[in-house]
This record gives C-alpha cells, structure tokens and sequence, in this order.
C-alpha cells in the first residue's frame, strides 16, 4: 500500500483542481468512509460552495490514507492562495463528536427556522376591515366555500351551511368539528372584520405544525374572491 506521503500530492491534485473548477480558492473536505465525500469551497468574496465529490479515484486515495494510518476519518484544509494543504486524520470518537455536533447544529438552525416563522406572523396584525369581510360573507352565504381540497390536514376554511357561517379545521377537503360559527351574518363579519393574518395563524397552539399551515390570510381571501 502507498505511504501517506506518495498519496499527498495526488489527493492535492485532484482537489485544487475541483477547486479550481468552482472559483474558490480555499476549501475543506470531510472524509468519512460510509458517507459522501464533502468539499466546502470558499470563493474570493467569501461566498461558500458546497459540492459533493464522487471522482473514484480520490475516494481511492482517501481509502488508501484513512488505512495507511489506520484512522476513522480525514479533513483535508487546502488554500490555494497561500499554496498550503493540511491534513487531519479523525478518530471514531472525533467523528462521532463531529455528527453530535452537526445534529445540535441542524436541530438549532431548525428551531430557529421555525421561530422566524411565528415572529414574521406575528407581524401581521392589520385587520381585514368592514369591506373584505363582507364580501366573504356575501360569497359564503352564495355557496362558496374557502376551504383547501387534498388529503389529510387541509388547514382552515370557512363555510355556510344550514343558514350557519363556520370556521374549523378541513380533513381531506371537508370541514368536519367547528372551531366557531355564527347565526348572525352581521355577527360573522363584525368577527372576520377584526381578525388579521396573525389572529388566525394558530399561533395559540403548542405544535408548530399549526401555525401558518394553509390558515385563513388576507392574500388568500382576496384570491378566493377574484376566483
């Protein structure tokens, strides 16, 4: 088998050549025998590159050094500029730091997502007013029906049925439980007319799930009406 220092200069090759390829002109690649190999490339405005490596030849190499020094795992550090490559074998244990560490990371950006989410419907508090929610009425009580038509969790519609206006949840394209109905038209759109993009978001429940997921907005209104 090659020794580390005859496998150098050809995984270098290969890798400027990838970077090269990108305009970046520095990089770090993960290697972990069980997974796709990773370059992280980094352009001149310092802008990223993610690119997933397949070439046979340097998932050869990088077999071929990982068992030359009988390591878990490699991270090669490669700046084109300053013309250095470094080297770093991992152990199992680093590598499984490595994946704790990434899980925490996705969890977090995850979380944070999600968060974004509510703090941008949050935001949303202009009311319907007086003439949006009098429409809706006016098309309700003529047959229409503001509910999404697919499988599963269709989220919030509105109906009339039975000289009733009702607002609930919609499974499979039907409304079945109401969570609100009124007998009073005038009832209906005084209610409707002070609601917004955030009362309606579902905000108040604990599963995120919910919140902004197919809810009753301003712009979807609006389509419903000009439909």
């Amino acid at each position: 088998m090659p020794t580390t220092e005859q496998l150098r200069p050809s995984i270098e090759r290969i890798l400027r050549l990838h970077l090269e390829k990108y305009q970046c002109v520095s990089g770090e690649v993960l290697y972990r025998p069980s997974a796709l190999t990773s370059l992280q490339g980094f352009k001149p405005d310092g802008s990223e590159k993610l690119v997933f490596l397949t070439d046979r030849e340097l998932g050869i190499l990088l077999t071929d050094y990982c068992k030359s020094l009988d390591c878990a795992g490699l991270i090669v550090e490669i700046d084109l500029i300053g013309n250095r490559t470094n080297f770093h074998p991992l152990s199992m244990a680093d590598l499984q730091a490595q994946s704790r560490a990434l899980a925490e990371q996705k969890k977090s950006n995850a979380q944070e997502k999600i968060e974004q989410v509510r703090r941008d419907l949050q935001s949303r508090t202009e009311c319907y007013g007086p003439v949006l929610a009098d429409a809706v009425a006016t098309k309700l009580e003529a047959g229409g029906v503001l509910g999404y038509g697919h499988r599963d969790y269709c989220g919030m519609g509105l109906e009339y049925r039975n000289a009733v206006w009702c607002y609930g949840e919609v499974w499979d394209g039907a409304m079945g439980a109401v969570d609100q109905q009124w007998t009073s038209r005038q009832m209906f759109v005084d209610w409707l007319t002070n609601q917004s993009d955030a009362s309606l978001a579902n905000l108040e429940r604990q599963d995120s799930f919910y919140w902004g997921n197919q809810t009753i907005e301003r712009v979807r209104l609006q389509a419903w009406l000009a439909a």
